[in-house]
């Protein structure tokens, strides 16, 4: 193993707070991360299932400023990207990934702005309506201009899912309830938008030899029906 293979990363022992430093492969391993601010002390505790990638994600979105989490934007604008530093907080399982975050989110309490930019715990599946009321003000008065959005869009062009990350996604919606107000909101933003080319063909693939049940056929003839009403 030349000396190019090697990184240094801190390594949290399971259920303690001893932490110690070695050299590891520079692979893209599965586990918890920290975005480390050396000026004023906080951090940002993450996941991964690929946590070499997902730091190059993090840096490229804060270097074009459009990152989804506002704290970590605003301290990367005001500090610069020389103050901050990526560790491997610990290595872990697929299966373990979000309680041993929340584990790592507590020991630094990093979800209290004076210690950290953690905005929600990684359990925390269902937004509450007190948390989008709280992120439903932070953006209110703020003008997605049309630059904005295209960077927002570029930003995310490059971006694919692995088997493994849209699982971890699975996992995180699952038991999540879409309120009838958040569907509506959807439906409206999607109606008259034109599909990109190639969009029926690949939903008809992915449907083919998918049998509906009926009442799954009668929500599709109906997609807009209340639950009760009759046609």
């Amino acid at each position: 193993m030349s000396d190019t293979s090697l990184i240094p990363f801190v390594i949290g022992v399971e259920g303690g707070p001893d932490i110690y430093i070695r050299c590891v492969s520079a692979a893209d391993p599965t586990g918890i991360y920290g975005i480390f601010n050396s000026v004023d002390g906080k951090v940002n505790v993450g996941s991964s299932v690929h946590m070499t990638t997902r730091w190059k994600e993090h840096r490229d979105a804060l270097n074009k400023g459009v990152h989804g989490n506002p704290h970590l934007q605003a301290a990367w604008n005001k500090y610069g990207a020389a103050a901050f530093e990526f560790r491997e907080i610990e290595r872990c399982s697929y299966e373990s990934l979000v309680a041993r975050e929340d584990y790592w989110i507590a020991y630094h309490h990093s979800l209290d702005s004076r210690f950290g930019y953690n905005l929600q715990n990684a359990s925390q599946t269902i937004i509450t309506d007190a948390l989008r009321a709280s992120h439903s003000k932070a953006q209110k008065g703020i003008r997605k201009t049309p630059i904005w959005r295209k960077r927002i869009g570029e930003a995310q062009k490059w971006r694919t899912m692995d088997a493994a990350h849209r699982e971890h996604l699975r996992i995180l919606n699952t038991g999540k309830v879409q309120s009838a107000e958040s569907n509506e909101k959807r439906r409206k933003t999607q109606t008259g938008k034109p599909k990109p080319v190639g969009f029926g063909a690949k939903v008809s693939a992915a449907l083919k030899g998918r049998r509906l049940t009926e009442e799954r056929k009668q929500k599709n003839r109906h997609p807009h029906k209340k639950k009760g009403e009759t046609v």
